[in-house]
């Protein structure tokens, strides 16, 4: 079996930080880049792992084979170490049948930067498993991962196979997504659950809404209900379980600016750049000629023109300039000026 150790900062859930779980024991780098904070989070069913690298990872250099022509390698168990407040380094967890990448993804999103995937590793979020702090008890020294290699690697896995403790990172699963409360006092009060579950999304208590939404669900099905765990879906970054949801609602009442504005999040947030374009036209033929429209068109027009441009796909960058040209709105014309500007110095 192929073993790649990866040295994070330490944190207790890997999910984001927030104001109780920040990184800690990291190099100026980490803290700064921070992909790491997200290395056990249920990312549309995979996990992405950052590591900091100088360049290129040299698969070549820590596996025996021949790897110089490989852009990546499967089935590679990763285990990820990082350094406790008594400077000792453990294992927090891994990746199985990990794959890893010589040189660093980077998925863009168009509409939020925030959802920007940099990445060297991902596995699927159930082969994924981060131990509990408590639990973080394997010690691993760093002359161990090279000299000793030989007779550590053995004992990890060992020790990853017979592990029987509970683990500290969510994985979406189907029956995860589809918990319900088991209040019964309001179990069957449609309005009383639905109102909870707006209480809960208001206090970003994404997993506490969407099971008050789920029950509510189970009493009856509105729109508003339908939109509301989509959004939390979205939320989640369960972007395959959201897709149909929205698409539910456009049969149930037509397309409108946020049910396609949801779809085409969910789009760009998985990379699949010919179907954020799609619902992004669909959004300009919903928009009327107030202010305020004005400006979503405008604003999604940027978001096709950089796919494109990203693409460097000149032709078809142009064509949203012809979108805009026809607007006499001055932020339509100095958005044109700007993509003008743009092609001109980037496309020969």
């Amino acid at each position: 079996m192929n073993v790649l150790f990866c040295k994070i900062p330490w944190m207790k859930y890997y999910n984001g930080i927030t104001d109780e779980d920040k990184l800690k024991n990291g190099r100026t780098y980490i803290k700064e880049n921070g992909g790491e904070c997200y290395t056990f989070q249920d990312y549309n069913g995979k996990c992405y792992g950052s590591i900091m690298l100088y360049g290129d990872m040299n698969l070549e250099s820590y596996f025996k084979e021949d790897k110089k022509n490989d852009d990546f390698l499967k089935d590679i168990l990763v285990v990820w170490v990082a350094t406790d407040d008594r400077n000792e380094t453990r294992i927090v967890g891994w990746y199985k049948n990990a794959t890893i990448y010589r040189k660093e993804q980077f998925v863009e999103s168009f509409t939020n930067e925030e959802f920007n995937l940099y990445y060297s590793v991902d596995a699927l979020a159930k082969d994924c498993y981060l131990l509990p702090e408590e639990q973080r008890i394997f010690p691993i020294q760093r002359a161990e991962q090279t000299k000793n290699a030989t007779e550590l690697i053995p004992k990890i896995i060992e020790y990853i196979e017979n592990y029987k403790g509970n683990f500290a990172n969510i994985v979406f699963t189907d029956e995860k997504l589809g918990e319900v409360i088991d209040d019964k006092q309001i179990a069957n009060d449609f309005q009383e659950l639905y109102d909870e579950g707006i209480n809960c999304v208001e206090e970003y208590e994404k997993m506490e809404a969407l099971k008050f939404f789920n029950t509510a669900r189970l009493i009856k099905e509105t729109p508003d209900l339908l939109f509301n765990i989509a959004e939390n879906l979205k939320l989640l970054c369960c972007f395959h379980k959201a897709i149909p949801v929205y698409e539910k609602l456009i049969k149930i009442e037509g397309e409108n600016l946020d049910n396609i504005n949801g779809l085409m999040e969910c789009y760009d947030y998985m990379g699949n750049r010919e179907k954020t374009i799609e619902y992004c036209n669909v959004l300009l033929t919903l928009l009327g000629d107030s202010k305020e429209d004005m400006e979503s068109k405008i604003y999604y027009c940027w978001v096709m023109f950089f796919i494109y441009f990203s693409l460097r796909n000149k032709e078809k960058a142009e064509t949203i300039i012809d979108i805009l040209s026809p607007y006499s709105d001055e932020e339509a014309k100095k958005s044109v000026e700007e993509m003008q500007a743009i092609i001109k110095a980037h496309f020969a």
